[in-house]
């Protein structure tokens, strides 16, 4: 099955696995907020979000892990170019070598062998990166496959400009591990933070339920706790938007 990096696509295992959890926030907000079983009909949209939201993150991973993957697969290729491999057998060094790195499984295994497969159907290389490139819609694809296409069609020495290009692209996803290791920590608090309020709220329910218990099954309740909930909602993007960083 063709891999979708732009939308990721569920399995049935963890279809069901997600819309559980989507279903145990919702009625921890509906609980939280309104103690009321009602209520979790009117989470809903915090349940889509959910279900959203997770489905942006595995993308994200997936083109996060297919760009490490790809940066050791044109390395693996450059350095077979160098030891006298043509561009095209270099790709099959490439595959064998993240075999052993990776697992034939892996996303730039199947790539590669699509890759390898349709070179042995007498489709130019330039078209296959080219098709990569667009699927992937990943940068570091898309500039391998601007300088190979430039490279090929103008001369000069291919094996240098794919040497470059390679530890350029190299240089770059080693910089984007770093940003991600020194921001983990803080991605990590905002989480934290994010479960806090929550936990406030559940603690107060259990330890001096009658304090908060006037804010339940009224309408002047309702309207209060609503907006308490807004504010969160914000608070929770916002810490988001702050802790994300693009390279």
């Amino acid at each position: 099955m063709e891999i979708n990096y732009e939308t990721y696509v569920f399995s049935k295992k963890e279809k069901i696995k997600y819309a559980l959890i989507a279903f145990c926030i919702m009625s921890l907000f509906a609980f939280l907020f309104y103690k009321s079983l009602i209520a979790i009909a009117f989470m809903v949209p915090i349940g889509i979000f959910y279900m959203k939201n997770k489905r942006k993150a595995l993308s994200e991973k997936l083109k996060r892990d297919f760009e490490m993957q790809f940066k050791d697969a044109i390395l693996a290729s450059s350095a077979a170019l160098q030891a006298g491999y043509s561009i095209e057998n270099s790709f099959v060094h490439a595959y064998n070598e993240m075999i052993n790195l990776y697992g034939e499984k892996s996303y730039i295994c199947r790539e590669l062998k699509l890759i390898i497969n349709n070179i042995n159907l007498n489709i130019p290389l330039e078209q296959c990166l080219s098709e990569l490139a667009n699927k992937t819609q990943i940068d570091e694809v898309k500039t391998f496959n601007e300088v190979f296409s430039i490279a090929k069609r103008c001369g000069g020495d291919l094996v240098k400009i794919i040497s470059t290009t390679a530890n350029e692209i190299s240089d770059k996803a080693d910089i984007k591990s770093e940003i991600n290791t020194i921001i983990s920590a803080k991605k990590f608090e905002q989480k934290i933070m994010n479960f806090m309020p929550l936990l406030i709220i559940l603690y107060v329910n259990i330890s001096t339920g009658g304090l908060i218990e006037t804010l339940y099954g009224n309408i002047t309740g309702v309207i209060i706790m609503t907006v308490c909930l807004g504010i969160y909602i914000f608070a929770y993007f916002l810490g988001k938007r702050i802790v994300r960083i693009e390279v």
